[in-house]
Formats: structure tokens, C-alpha cells, sequence
């Protein structure tokens, strides 16, 4: 055992070994993620940007339930790379590759923190970790979402603040130095209790305002990420409280960004008539929806949370230990900033309702840093209890990337193949029979089949769950009559749904109704079937 850990303590001070190993890291437990299936949410949320990209009216031309940030980062995606796939996860990858570059940095901070020796080597324990967990297809999905964005944010938030932190720091300790404190130090990022002295130099105050800019990204991305800027709402609160002047001044810092973005977006949907709109599409149908997942509507929650159990049972143990040492929380604000970290993670997870395993993207850094508090665990395998939970957390490793490879191989075989086969056949026949400019209605789940028929939906609503969860659960905002309405007006040639009559989507007998009452059989594919608009029979 003295021989495999004096390995791995030479393999985390090589340079050259240990950053090979970590690119190949990534390479294969991205794989699944390059690979990953034709996405339903890929697509939505592309159809979605291109629209907005092509001067349509975001919520009014094209509706999902998101707030607009993630429409606008697709439309910029298509701005540059149109509809090509591989561009995109070449994109994202990048995109991938820097929120973990950005993850290294914060790490960095905790460990040269929590550790006056080995903080290098237990750092790059951490980002081994953060690399393979966060790069698995159950986690990433298809790499286009709001988590997959939010990492990056999320991570410049909590780097811009610790920046103004360290400016207060640097410029305490100079006080400190001068004779005008008093050597009372309180251990951590910010070291002295003495933080609030007052200051002529606000130079600092322009990262606090950086880390707020971050926050109004998050929450226009999905606004329950603002739950993560609860560490840094408590520390300013630490360091603002004893001066009012200095408590209003800080807050407003960091709250400005999002103000002055909630007041742009408010004034661009009331010019535009829609801000009702927007209010439903951002918040109030997510809000609805969340209801819907705690009651158990929406999914098999089973088998997610299954699919967590290999990162969550490590994970708790590290909590643990972490957690044994909480009366450090009053003497080290190191450890309280990565408490209410780990808190405020934990808060987003159980409120979420749902365990969608992505949905615990954004949530991996504060899990890995969690693990890595106790990462002399790595450097000390030869004792028992050490050895014990290394080998549980490689084990969970294992079975993750296990299941993170079942998506891999769903792109080359398998049910989701054979869908995939079926849509492009579909969209074939849809090209052939009809213009470009001609709507056809997709009553599915997401917007792969506009993507391959390269024609648009009938209506703003792409995805038919959203109008079922309106409809069925009596959310109250009249979708599937808007639905009606926008096919009312496109008269979409081609209606796709599932030729299974007790399939989730016939459950909407009001928007069922409707397309007997309109269209008729056309074409029949092997899972599905194609309706015909009877206006366009007539022709």
C-alpha cells in the first residue's frame, strides 16, 4: 500500500503525467457527451434562438419556460454556427473547457486556505474529480442548458468576489502593518475581523460589481441559481454590518446588475406588448411546474435518483467529515463560505422537485470542494477508514461512467436509434410533400423533427408536454387555446403524433379534438403517423 500511495503522491507532482492523464480524462468522460443522441432540448432551445436571431418575437413568435438568456446564448449559437451540430459541441466544449479552468482557480483559494502543506497535490485531486464528474453525459446532457452555461457564471461570481475580498484583505493587513489595527486575526480569505475600516480606495468595489453582473446572468438563465450567491449575500453581510453606509453601498453593488437587467427586459416586453408573456414563459408556468414535480406528474423520480446514488453515497460521508469541524464556521470564513455554499446547493437540489440528474450540474462545484476539504484522505490511503473511502468514491466513479456510456451507445443502436431513424424518415417525406414556408405541428416531446424537416412549427408552442401540463394539471394559462389559435392562423400542413392512442399526449383532449376535427391520416411509419391538414385535401 506504501508503494501505490507514493505513486500517486509522484503522479500528482508530475506536471506532465497528471495533465495528460487529465485530458484523457475528459476525452472519456466526455465521449457520451459528444456523442450524445438527437436532443429534444438541444433543439428546442436552438429553434428558440434562431427565431429570436431571425427578429421574432421571443414568447409571442416562439415559447419555452425559460427566462431569456438561454434563447439568447442559441441565438448566438446559430449566428455562428447555424444549425451544425458538431459545431455546437465543439462550442460547448470550449465552453466546457473553460468553467473548468475557472474551477482550478477557485480551488486553488480553498486549499491554500484549508491546507499549509500538499494544497497543490489535493487541488488537483479536486479538479481529477470535478473533470470526470462534470464531463458525464447524465450530468452535462446534451451540453446545451441552462446548467451547462451557469457553470461558467457561477464560478466567475464566486472568483469576482473573492477578488474584492482580497483587495479588502491586502488592504487591512497594510493597516495592520502601519499599527492601526490590532493583531486580531480572524483565520480564512479575509484575514481580520476588521474588514469594515473605512477605505478611500474603491478600486475593489468593481469585481463586487462583477460578481453581481454574474448573479443577474444566473437568474435570468433559471432564477433558483441565485440560491448559490447565498455565501456571498452572508459575507457582505459580515463585512457591511457595523457602518450602514458601507451595508447599502455593497448590496447596492452587487444588486445593481440585476436590477438594472430585470428593468431592461421589463421595458422591452411592455414595448413590445408581451410582458405578460414574459412573466408566464419565465417564472409563473416554472413555478407551476415545480408543483407538478413534487407531486410526482412529471417523471420517474426512481430511477434519477438512482442514477445520483453513485456520487450522492461518497458524498455524504465527505459531508460528514466536512461537517464534524462546523465550530470552525465562527473562527475561519473559509470554512463558513464553503458551509453556506454546500447549504445553498443542497436548498436548490430539494427544491427542485425533481432529480433530473443534469439539474445537479451546476451543483458539482461546491460537492467537489466538499470532497476535497477532506482530500488528505487521498494523500493517506494506507490507513483503513482512507482506504475504505477511496475505493467506495472510484467505485462510484465507475458505475457512473457506466451509466454515462448507455447514451454513447444509444446513438448507434438501440430504441433511441431507431426513433431517430423513424424522424428522419418522417422529415424526409414532410420535405418532399411540402415548402419550406408551410408549418407543420410536431405533437411530441421537443423540436427535433423542425430541425430535420427544416420547417417551422404552427405555433409558438414547439413542445407538446408543456400544453399537457397546462391542460391536465389546470395550471391556468390557457396554452392549448393559444395553441389553437396560432394554428389557426399558420394553417400548418402536417401534423406528426404518435400512432399509440394511450401515449401521454392524447391525455389533451382538447387539443386532440381539434386535429380530428382538422386533419386527416396521411402516411404511417412504424411508431407514429402523419395527418394531413383537410384544408390542403381539398386543394
Amino acid at each position: 500500500m506504501q508503494r501505490v500511495q507514493n505513486l500517486l503522491n509522484r503522479f500528482l507532482e508530475s506536471k506532465k503525467y497528471f495533465w495528460v492523464v487529465l485530458a484523457l480524462l475528459f476525452i472519456v468522460s466526455r465521449m457520451a457527451t459528444w456523442f450524445y443522441p438527437y436532443d429534444s432540448d438541444h433543439w428546442i432551445f436552438y429553434y428558440v434562438g434562431k427565431a429570436v436571431a431571425n427578429g421574432q418575437l421571443l414568447y409571442v413568435n416562439a415559447w419555452d419556460h425559460k427566462p431569456p438568456l438561454i434563447f439568447e446564448f442559441n441565438a448566438l449559437m446559430h449566428l455562428l454556427f447555424g444549425g451544425n451540430l458538431i459545431l455546437h459541441r465543439i462550442f460547448l466544449t470550449a465552453l466546457a473547457i473553460l468553467d473548468i479552468f475557472l474551477f482550478y482557480k477557485l480551488t486553488n483559494i480553498f486549499t491554500k486556505e484549508f491546507f499549509a502543506r500538499n494544497a497543490d497535490k489535493i487541488t488537483r485531486v479536486a479538479l481529477l474529480l470535478y473533470v470526470f464528474w462534470r464531463s458525464l453525459s447524465q450530468f452535462t446532457s446534451s451540453a446545451n442548458n441552462t446548467e451547462n452555461i451557469g457553470l461558467i457564471f457561477l464560478l466567475l461570481m464566486y472568483l469576482a468576489f473573492f477578488k474584492f475580498y482580497s483587495s479588502l484583505s491586502s488592504r487591512v493587513k497594510k493597516s495592520e502593518a502601519e499599527g492601526s489595527l490590532k493583531n486580531n486575526e480572524k483565520k480564512g480569505f479575509l484575514h481580520s475581523p476588521h474588514a469594515q475600516v473605512s477605505r478611500n480606495d474603491k478600486s475593489g468595489y468593481i469585481y463586487l460589481l462583477l460578481s453581481g453582473i454574474c448573479l443577474s446572468v444566473l437568474f435570468y438563465l433559471k432564477p433558483n441559481f441565485s440560491l448559490l450567491s447565498l455565501p456571498i449575500i452572508i459575507e457582505i453581510f459580515l463585512l457591511s454590518y457595523r457602518s450602514i453606509k458601507k451595508f447599502v453601498m455593497n448590496y447596492l453593488v452587487f444588486g445593481i446588475p440585476f436590477i438594472l437587467q430585470t428593468a431592461f427586459w421589463i421595458l422591452y416586453f411592455k414595448s413590445q406588448n408581451a410582458l405578460e408573456d414574459f412573466w408566464i414563459a419565465s417564472f409563473a408556468f416554472s413555478s407551476a411546474y415545480a408543483k407538478s414535480t413534487w407531486s410526482g406528474n412529471v417523471s420517474p423520480q426512481k430511477v434519477f435518483i438512482v442514477m445520483l446514488l453513485p456520487l450522492a453515497i461518497p458524498l455524504l460521508i465527505f459531508a460528514y467529515r466536512f461537517l464534524r469541524d462546523f465550530k470552525k464556521i465562527r473562527t475561519d470564513n473559509t470554512y463558513g463560505f464553503l458551509f453556506f455554499m454546500f447549504l445553498s446547493s443542497l436548498a436548490l437540489a430539494f427544491g427542485l422537485g425533481s432529480f433530473y440528474p443534469y439539474y445537479f450540474l451546476i451543483l458539482l462545484p461546491s460537492f467537489i470542494l466538499i470532497i476535497a476539504y477532506s482530500g488528505e484522505v487521498f494523500l493517506k490511503i494506507g490507513k483503513p477508514k482512507n482506504l475504505v473511502l477511496v475505493l467506495l468514491l472510484l467505485g462510484g466513479m465507475v458505475v457512473s461512467l457506466g451509466i454515462s456510456t448507455k447514451q454513447l451507445l444509444n446513438s448507434f443502436s438501440g430504441s433511441v436509434k431507431s426513433q431517430l431513424n423513424e424522424y428522419q424518415q418522417i422529415a424526409n417525406y414532410v420535405k418532399a410533400n411540402s415548402n419550406k414556408d408551410e408549418k407543420i405541428v410536431f405533437y411530441d416531446y421537443g423540436a427535433v423533427m423542425y430541425q430535420l424537416a427544416e420547417r417551422g412549427s404552427g405555433s409558438r408552442f414547439i413542445s407538446a408536454s408543456i400544453l399537457l401540463l397546462d391542460e391536465r394539471d389546470q395550471y391556468g394559462f390557457g396554452l392549448s387555446d393559444a395553441f389553437i389559435n396560432d394554428l389557426e392562423k399558420s394553417k400548418p400542413k402536417y401534423w406528426i403524433i404518435s400512432k399509440d392512442e394511450d401515449s401521454l399526449y392524447y391525455q389533451n383532449k382538447k387539443i386532440i379534438l381539434y386535429m380530428l376535427n382538422n386533419f386527416r391520416q396521411d402516411k404511417e411509419f412504424d411508431d407514429y403517423i402523419v395527418l394531413k391538414n383537410k384544408d390542403f385535401c381539398r386543394n
